[in-house]
């Protein structure tokens, strides 16, 4: 009955059989239960536990099988039964079925291996792209670091080569300024004040440089926020009585104690203060100092021309003067706010700015009273004032020295 539709090998018992199949592949086994030697149950166990013939659908015909066998062949995997007598029409439809959707699954699980092949392609080459551009982000930052270290060794000898002729420039201005007569004394001053103008300059730089490539070697130690006040506004004393402009401190009643780089938070006021000091021409500077919880917040107010809040957003950007090119108010290159910014953030504090044009600007520090110390950029023990181990301090201006003087003074002419 199966012949006009199917194409049909037969075996006579199941020992039988598995010699057929060792030969051909059919698309579906057709058994009866009862069998002389091997029985269908027998031939269906061992068919379902080869993975060559697992997947083959198999049918069981019988005219005595329980609805217990059923279930055990069911379990065993046998894909359905079909009881004698048969209808010839029914077994065709049957079997018919099952081809089919043995059919579809083979298309199925081809195109799952398609799909999984090209999955796997696409990600191969995403792999591949994202090895390459890893590969070219390491190049570009080998070179981005090579640069950096190469800007940074020009930049140090340029310094160096530039602050030893500078202060020896300076020392014997000085000298010349004390010796000669009144009549070219004025010349040595002005030797003396661009000698101060171009030290201070090269200073900046090499400041920013080291800020930019983050060679910045922090170095907390206590110390009382009062001797600090005091000490930078010893450096301004002199140009603040020349300018005749009043200058008002505040201090808290109870000392404060800090933890911090101290020689960096010196420069951060110093450039704050000699800022105010700078562009004030006349009426006064304050400078008020307080303490809350973790924080202290020094304000620096002056009476000057006041910043225009357009330019208030690149204040601290490097080499941005709101007054610039031959006709500027005021020296100066632009980087002495950059760097201060660049020195707070360093020790996670904030520095903010409120101005008005033609009333003055106030500068408010927030810095923690003692410092968060992140590994990469500070140090616990305060070591010699030289470089230590390949890694460079941020020297300030009056580092250098200066030859029959003193260089004290030299951050109130600094460029703000």
């Amino acid at each position: 009955c199966l012949q006009p539709e199917f194409r049909v090998v037969e075996a006579a018992e199941g020992a039988e059989a598995l010699e057929v199949l060792t030969q051909i592949l059919p698309d579906l086994i057709l058994s009866d239960v009862m069998m002389p030697g091997m029985d269908g149950y027998e031939l269906a166990e061992k068919l379902k536990k080869d993975p060559v013939y697992s997947h083959i659908p198999l049918v069981l015909l019988t005219a005595k099988a329980s609805e217990t066998s059923k279930i055990q062949g069911l379990e065993m995997g046998i894909d359905d039964y079909m009881s004698k007598p048969f209808n010839a029409r029914e077994l065709r439809a049957r079997l018919r079925n099952l081809i089919r959707i043995r059919e579809q699954e083979k298309e199925l699980r081809e195109l799952n291996e398609n799909l999984e092949r090209r999955v796997q392609d696409h990600l191969g080459r995403i792999l591949d792209d994202r090895r390459r551009y890893e590969q070219e982000l390491i190049s570009a930052r080998d070179k981005a670091e090579a640069s950096a270290r190469l800007k940074s060794t020009i930049l140090d000898n340029v310094s160096h080569e530039l602050r030893t002729p500078l202060s020896t420039i300076l020392g014997y201005a000085q000298l010349l300024s004390k010796e000669i007569d009144d009549g070219r004394r004025d010349f040595a001053v002005y030797i003396e004040r661009s000698g101060r103008r171009l030290l201070d300059t090269v200073s900046a730089i090499l400041d920013l440089s080291q800020l930019e490539s983050g060679s910045v070697v922090l170095e907390p130690e206590a110390f009382k926020v009062t001797g600090v006040v005091s000490e930078v506004l010893a450096r301004f004393e002199s140009e603040i009585e020349q300018k005749g402009l009043a200058l008002e401190v505040s201090l808290p009643d109870a000392e404060i104690d800090m933890r911090l780089d101290r020689e960096k938070l010196v420069r951060i006021l110093s450039h704050v203060v000699g800022n105010a000091v700078k562009f004030t021409e006349s009426g006064e500077i304050s400078v008020a100092v307080s303490g809350e919880s973790d924080n202290v917040i020094f304000r620096v107010r002056d009476t000057g021309p006041g910043i225009s809040k357009s330019f208030v957003p690149d204040l601290f950007t490097a080499f941005k003067q709101e007054s610039s090119g031959f006709d500027r108010s005021h020296e100066g290159s632009g980087l002495g706010l950059a760097i201060c910014k660049g020195l707070v953030d360093l020790m996670y504090g904030r520095i903010d700015v409120e101005s008005r044009i033609g009333e003055g600007s106030t500068f408010t520090v927030v810095l923690p009273k003692v410092m968060v110390v992140d590994p990469r950029t500070a140090r616990q023990d305060r070591p010699a004032k030289s470089s230590e181990g390949g890694t460079f301090r941020m020297k300030s201006s009056t580092d250098s020295g200066v030859v029959g003087g003193t260089a004290s003074q030299s951050s109130s002419e600094a460029d703000q």
